[in-house]
């Protein structure tokens, strides 16, 4: 029964690495492009890229490090879990592995927060 366990545990990260590593499909024909690459066309509203301005380009990078962000907090919160799990019953691991957990969600908290007041601020001045 426990070597069954492990399997389906080994299964589950298994599968779930490989769909977060799985590489995109990606089309070979882009229809924005080649109409742009046009001379006669270069300068019609579909050529026109929303992160040619300072506002898309600091709202890519805003949203980029958010994503990282977020991963590294789930990361710690997975790790301040296995910590509590298998402090076994030692006060200052306890202690440890909880404040990891409390500090990756106050991270998480301040990383949303930023981004509401980045958002906003783009929106009011851009």
């Amino acid at each position: 029964m426990k070597t069954l366990k492990q399997i389906i545990i080994s299964a589950a990260f298994v599968l779930g690495f490989g769909l977060v590593l799985a590489p995109m499909s990606v089309g070979a024909v882009s229809v924005i492009e080649d109409t742009c690459a046009d001379p006669l066309n270069a300068n019609s509203t579909i050529c026109k890229s929303k992160d040619d301005d300072i506002k898309g380009v600091i709202g890519a990078v805003v949203n980029a490090l958010l994503f990282l962000l977020g991963i590294a907090a789930v990361i710690v919160i997975i790790l301040g879990g296995i910590r509590y799990t298998v402090s076994a019953g030692n006060e200052a691991s306890i202690k440890r592995a909880k404040d990891m957990i409390l500090y990756a969600v106050i991270g998480l908290v301040i990383a949303f927060s930023a981004y509401a007041i980045v958002n906003w601020v783009l929106n009011a001045f851009g």
